[in-house]
């Protein structure tokens, strides 16, 4: 179990270097190379890109709300090529389609219904990634968070999750290849996907689907891992976000007690309830059971 601090909306996040392709102006004087870009500091709710933010409701801490799995700073994080001149045209599309999001997350810890999202660089790091061609880079840390006194337990398979869909992410957007013609087509299908998989929890491009299942993947290896180990083990596979989404696992309790679940919730509705099928009774026989999962109120860290 890793110790990772929470952030908060208030917390600033930094990108040390980006790379972006680079057409100098006027066009035509110069190919188009990539070159390395200075981005600004950020707070984790950078106005612009509300839109595409996960924060909590009704959990705060230092009076502000906190980060949620998949947060993303959003659109408009100003660039500024190395060097400054000749100015850089594509400014004018790296800009508006910019991202700077959270990649890892502890999923044993839920705040309004969804895994806390996490990125330390005190303990064992978990970057946020900025955006760049010809891939996202995962060199993003909200540094402030340090200040913070709220620390989360990130689980081994939270870890290895997180860096896997950073490499998923790195495969497919090196598909693209960093030339002009594939950068328009990059950013407009980057848009297109953001904007869908907002509301599905995770885009349905192939990189979206890739990366929940290599995410998946690892949270069914390590309870496979931890069956084996100690005879007990618990293993889950869900889709969705903090509106709605289903979730279905089973767990086993190493007395052949067997628990399979099925969560569902959203839709407006406050809470969601978990059917479970085939637990052991005291009794010995099986036991069904129906559980009501409320969202948590108002509770200041």
């Amino acid at each position: 179990m890793s110790k990772q601090k929470v952030s908060r909306a208030a917390d600033w996040t930094v990108a040390p270097m980006s790379v972006h392709l680079h057409v100098p102006m006027p066009p035509g004087v110069a190919p188009p190379v990539p070159l390395p870009h200075v981005e600004i500091p950020t707070p984790m709710q950078y106005p612009p890109g509300k839109w595409a933010h996960a924060f909590t409701k009704s959990v705060f801490h230092k009076g502000t709300t906190l980060a949620l799995d998949g947060h993303d700073c959003g659109v408009g994080i100003l660039h500024v090529s190395v060097p400054p001149l000749p100015a850089n045209l594509l400014l004018a599309l790296i800009i508006p389609f910019s991202s700077r999001k959270m990649n890892f997350s502890a999923s044993t810890v839920l705040m309004d219904g969804s895994a806390t999202g996490v990125s330390d660089h005190l303990g064992v790091p978990t970057p946020m990634s900025a955006c760049a061609e010809p891939i996202s880079l995962p060199v993003v840390f909200p540094i402030t968070n340090s200040l913070n006194t709220v620390n989360v337990g990130a689980t081994v398979g939270d870890l290895l999750a997180g860096w896997a869909g950073i490499a998923v992410s790195a495969v497919f957007d090196s598909i693209f290849e960093a030339t002009l013609g594939r950068f328009f087509e990059k950013k407009a299908f980057d848009l297109g996907m953001m904007v869908v998989g907002k509301f599905l929890g995770f885009g349905p491009d192939p990189k979206g689907v890739a990366k929940f299942a290599a995410k998946a993947a690892v949270g069914l290896l390590m309870g496979a891992v931890n069956h084996v180990r100690t005879g007990k083990g618990s293993y889950s596979v869900g889709a969705g976000n903090r509106v709605y989404g289903i979730k279905f696992s089973v767990k086993t309790d190493g007395k052949g007690g067997k628990t399979i679940g099925v969560k569902v919730w959203g839709f407006g509705h406050k809470s969601g309830s978990e059917v479970n099928f085939g637990g052991h009774s005291p009794s010995g026989g099986h036991a069904a059971e129906i559980t009501p999962v409320l969202l948590p109120q108002e509770k200041p860290l």
